[in-house]
């Protein structure tokens, strides 16, 4: 088998090559600034937005793993249109009309809207998506049935809660170095679902590999996590006991908003809020059965250097 792998030395696009090589599959990887993947294998320099790939680029190509994107908040609403959506569309136009059987896209949750319930969501359950990122996600989403529903192209689509791992960024990233400076754990309010970094590649290698893989999944851990589980779970990978939640709601509710004042969002939904979501599409459909290793993540990133 051969993938075509774009986004391949990144959070998650690094880890599907490893686990591609150790299945035996052939690689062309393909990254932002290029460079190296893993062992011997080496990713060529694509510009996503603007390209236009060939015949040639898909050449004996199974399958396409679409993985590269835009994530972080700060980027401007036409980047986000520009590579997730539109580069997405051009990409997958050439896949088909080059013969490719199988294309799968990584989206985002975010493409489903913000809840509306606290109750848990599965794929149906969506409302309008209240952000340049989450609409990007979900325009390249519709965008890839249109063009490959009438075509031989099998589309899959995988929807990561937020995905954790050694040396992840973001929001995690950022309650980890608070956690090493000693910053107080959140009260116990609110649940939000995660995935491991592992357990959604090998979702993702499911969908290339099981035959009646097609349409859309979410990938979530079985359980979901509130902001002090996650808290304690990172002081106890760096060697602490359990924290107090002795700061009252209205303190983290100022610090919250002072914090959005410098890096945008809402961080206090994100700690307090709960948005949780099933996977029972994917393990009912492809088999997969998440294993929830948030505890062992977290001692792999205490003991390599989170900032690394």
């Amino acid at each position: 088998m051969h993938a075509l792998v774009t986004g391949a030395t990144g959070f998650i696009g690094r880890v599907l090559c490893e686990q591609l090589l150790q299945s035996g599959w052939a690689i062309t990887a393909w990254s932002h600034s290029g460079g190296s993947v893993v062992g011997e294998l080496t990713s060529r320099p694509i510009e996503l937005a603007g390209c236009t790939p060939g015949h040639e680029d898909f050449a004996g190509v199974d399958v396409v793993f679409h993985t590269a994107g835009i994530a972080h908040q700060s980027a401007a609403p036409a980047a986000y249109e520009a590579v997730n959506h539109q580069a997405t569309l051009a990409l997958a136009r050439a896949a088909s009309a080059a013969g490719v059987p199988r294309f799968i896209f990584l989206s985002s949750v975010k493409a489903m809207g913000p809840p509306t319930s606290p109750a848990s969501r599965s794929e149906t359950e969506c409302s309008p998506p209240q952000d340049p990122y989450g609409n990007s996600k979900l325009d390249a989403e519709l965008g890839l049935q249109t063009l490959l529903g009438p075509s031989g192209c099998r589309l899959v689509i995988v929807r990561p809660t937020l995905v954790y791992g050694p040396q992840a960024a973001g929001n995690l990233l950022r309650l980890w170095q608070a956690m090493k400076r000693g910053a107080p754990v959140p009260p116990a309010r609110g649940l939000r679902s995660m995935v491991s970094r592992d357990e959604l590649v090998r979702l993702l290698l499911l969908a290339a590999t099981e035959p009646d893989a097609e349409g859309v999944y979410i990938a979530s851990d079985n359980e979901p996590y509130s902001a002090n589980a996650i808290c304690n779970a990172m002081r106890q990978a760096l060697g602490r006991g359990p924290g107090r939640a002795w700061l009252p709601l209205p303190v983290w509710a100022l610090a919250c908003a002072l914090l959005d004042r410098k890096i945008g969002g809402d961080t206090y939904q994100r700690l307090f809020g709960t948005e949780t979501y099933s996977n029972r599409r994917a393990q009912e459909m492809l088999g997969w059965q998440p294993e929830a290793l948030l505890t062992r993540d977290l001692s792999t990133w205490a003991r390599t250097g989170a900032e690394t």
